[in-house]
């Protein structure tokens, strides 16, 4: 009379044991095949990375946080092993489609720059799956229309495009790192070495990809829209970064009432990968039990 509840038991364990180890793989969405990792159990937390990066830059986050979260990463379209094209399915809708698949009705986010505009869209539009957000060093789609970018931004970007357009990979390839990693202020000597080789390493395989298309966003922009995002809004932004990315940091926390700001010292745009220890103790903070 007891085997039942007994075997019922023990197929929880071993459910329990196996969500622990982690679990990854492929989550068809559209055109794509999003590849997918998870690993821990408890309240669940989403993490998207950064462009031209791939989810192992959550790789050091992902063993702290797992010890007390459900932690869940991708790869973005155009990035890492997810692949396909799908030029007509908004990013908010792969995210929901992949926390379908994985049943999870509701998430704390964590995105890493271009991870924090798709974080940003999720959360206009789906707000009631959305526990707590955390935006990294984060853009924004339609910035255009509610900001003006400095002098300097506006130089280092011509200077981006220029060397997109020259279709010069091993160009595109140190531009990218030496803007978005080492910083306008600082020289590459002055960044982790170990930091600084996986982001190289890291755009130099993105940037060859057949697929390298980047996630759709929703045409109805966010700038005029992030006002509504009533959930906590944790925002960080490191000083050495491109001045238009701390610009953009202050307007989130100027127009989302329940948020709070933290401007790190002493790094750039990676602030997860150069200081996770910081990092983490400001996430886990944050998020609470």
């Amino acid at each position: 009379m007891f085997r039942p509840l007994f075997l019922f038991l023990l197929a929880m364990l071993v459910l329990a044991k196996v969500q622990a180890a982690g679990q990854k793989g492929y989550i068809p969405a559209g055109h794509l095949k999003v590849y997918y990792e998870t690993e821990g159990h408890g309240p669940a937390v989403f993490m998207l990375h950064g462009g031209y990066l791939d989810l192992h830059s959550w790789d050091q986050e992902t063993k702290f946080l797992a010890k007390k979260y459900r932690v869940i990463r991708i790869d973005l379209p155009g990035h890492g092993r997810t692949t396909g094209v799908d030029s007509t399915l908004k990013i908010q809708e792969v995210v929901r489609i992949v926390l379908d698949s994985l049943h999870i009705p509701k998430a704390s986010f964590i995105g890493l720059s271009l991870g924090g505009s798709c974080v940003v869209d999720f959360a206009l539009a789906y707000p009631t799956r959305i526990n707590k957000l955390v935006l990294v060093s984060a853009g924004l789609s339609g910035w255009s229309e509610v900001m003006q970018m400095d002098p300097l931004s506006k130089r280092l970007f011509a200077r981006s495009d220029s060397v997109f357009l020259s279709k010069d990979h091993e160009q595109i390839t140190e531009n990218f790192t030496r803007l978005w990693c080492d910083g306008p202020f600082r020289k590459p000597g002055e960044v982790n070495a170990a930091v600084r080789n996986y982001v190289y390493r890291t755009v130099a395989i993105n940037d060859v990809r057949d697929d390298n298309t980047w996630p759709v966003f929703n045409p109805d922009r966010a700038a005029k829209r992030v006002n509504t995002i009533a959930r906590p809004v944790l925002i960080l932004a490191g000083d050495k970064d491109v001045p238009f990315i701390l610009e953009t940091a202050k307007y989130f926390h100027g127009e989302i009432r329940n948020s709070e700001l933290h401007i790190i010292k002493g790094v750039a745009h990676m602030i997860s990968l150069e200081k996770p220890v910081l990092f983490d103790k400001y996430v886990q903070a944050f998020l609470g039990s």
